[in-house]
């Protein structure tokens, strides 16, 4: 694999754009009633193609005093080749094309950009009714002159071959972070 020697002001400049085509969402995790749940706005994308595995979103909890719970941040991986091919590694849950993803992290690794994903509505329930949530890490391999370049327009195409922006928002209530709702 080649590595795109970026300026730091430049991977700055395409992450920024990125964050801002694909603003991240924000989970629940320290209340087990609702984790999983989206807290903060993001943009609801959609799974154009079947076949993307998904690990369970799972939380623990650390600390001997004062316990806090963290994700585990164990995602599903996918990689998407510059040309559009894909390789999933096994996992237990495979996503349907519509399934609505939101994005938690993006990062431009090397050549690669990364997408950090949960599914914005559970998957299902766990015996003793908690809702499960599905995980995906996205790995798009990009093409080194495409980065080279500084055009962020041909990185957004080759992500939205794989999800689709919708217009739906998640939104937080003025005021009050904890609790959002969709309009």
């Amino acid at each position: 694999m080649t590595h795109t020697a970026l300026s730091a002001e430049l991977r700055a400049r395409i992450l920024q754009e990125l964050s801002r085509r694909f603003p991240p969402s924000q989970i629940e995790i320290q209340d087990p009633a609702r984790q999983g749940t989206v807290t903060r706005q993001g943009r609801v994308l959609v799974l154009t193609g079947d076949g993307v595995p998904a690990k369970p979103f799972r939380v623990v909890e650390v600390g001997r005093a004062h316990k806090v719970r963290r994700h585990v941040m164990d995602f599903a991986r996918i990689d998407i080749t510059a040309d559009g091919r894909s390789r999933a590694e096994p996992a237990p849950f495979v996503l349907a094309r519509g399934t609505q993803i939101i994005i938690l992290d993006l990062k431009l690794v090397g050549d690669e950009l990364r997408l950090l994903a949960h599914t914005a509505d559970p998957l299902g329930a766990r015996p003793g009714g908690d809702l499960v949530y599905g995980c995906t890490e996205f790995v798009f391999h990009l093409d080194p002159a495409t980065l080279a370049a500084g055009s962020v327009e041909p990185i957004v195409a080759a992500v939205e071959r794989w999800l689709e922006g919708t217009l739906i928002h998640r939104t937080c209530q003025e005021g009050v972070r904890e609790i959002c709702i969709e309009p």
